[in-house]
């Protein structure tokens, strides 16, 4: 899978201002089509690793390498493993990409 990819098709639809950077509620808005509010910002809360407001390219590039290596990308198993939570579960979420 093509993280790069991935990630220049999430800042298309989720950042707005164009500073390369992804905040909490851009992501949800981003993903609103796909997911929950609550499910999105759970899933943003795992990918903000420095905790500052904002997922950068090189946090989700990290995410996506977290999910490969668990054998999981897209959906609720991979989201589940990067969040931690182990349910399985994370309100059925994909990026829908």
């Amino acid at each position: 899978m093509d993280v790069s990819a991935l990630w220049q098709e999430l800042l298309k639809r989720a950042d707005k201002d164009g500073d390369g950077q992804i905040s909490k509620s851009d992501f949800q808005s981003a993903v609103s089509q796909d997911t929950d509010s609550a499910a999105a910002g759970q899933v943003f809360d795992a990918m903000d690793t420095n905790q500052d407001g904002f997922v950068s390219t090189a946090e989700y590039a990290a995410a996506m390498e977290k999910m490969d290596r668990a054998g999981q990308w897209f959906g609720p198993q991979g989201f589940s493993t990067l969040a931690g939570t182990g349910s399985g579960t994370l309100g059925g979420f994909s990026l829908g990409l």
